[in-house]
């Protein structure tokens, strides 16, 4: 028979001290927001099968972890970069470059599709006729894009 059936007390639940336990865990291993979701999931299970759980001291938010602020001293400086250019191939230092210089997260780059940068570069490069510039590295490079883009993502997208 459960506890609460039998008019336990809660302050003498097994459930109070095996939730204080977790929330304990959930404090010392997860940040302040995760731990509070976790948490707060846990107890609508239990209230959602009308398991009756008195309140609990929340998360201490002092002794929680906290996200770090980034600032600009976390950022690579241009050194950083250069060795890293030095160590990768010529498509990754592109990609590389590429979001260096606009800001752009790795996702946002790989989303990216030869017609948007088309799109965007028209007016600088009037007279040039890329089909026969894409033809001519489509032919050479598809192997190694297909392989270095499968590498990229992490294997998680065909492409």
């Amino acid at each position: 028979m459960i506890e609460e059936d039998k008019g336990a007390r809660w302050k003498h639940r097994k459930l109070k001290r095996r939730l204080i336990s977790y929330n304990n865990h959930l404090q010392q291993t997860m940040m302040y927001s995760s731990a509070v979701l976790y948490l707060s999931t846990v107890k609508s299970f239990y209230r959602y099968f009308e398991i009756e759980i008195h309140t609990l001291s929340g998360l201490n938010k002092k002794n929680s972890n906290l996200p770090v602020q980034i600032s600009f001293k976390d950022l690579p400086d241009k050194e950083v970069i250069r060795q890293f250019l030095e160590i990768t191939t010529p498509l990754l230092q592109s990609a590389i470059l590429f979001m260096v210089s606009s800001g752009c997260s790795g996702k946002e780059t790989l989303t990216l599709t030869i017609q948007d940068y088309l799109d965007n570069v028209k007016e600088y490069t009037k007279g040039i006729n890329f089909q026969d510039t894409l033809r001519f590295l489509v032919e050479k490079e598809s192997e190694k894009l297909h392989e270095t883009i499968k590498c990229f993502k992490g294997n998680k997208h065909e492409s």
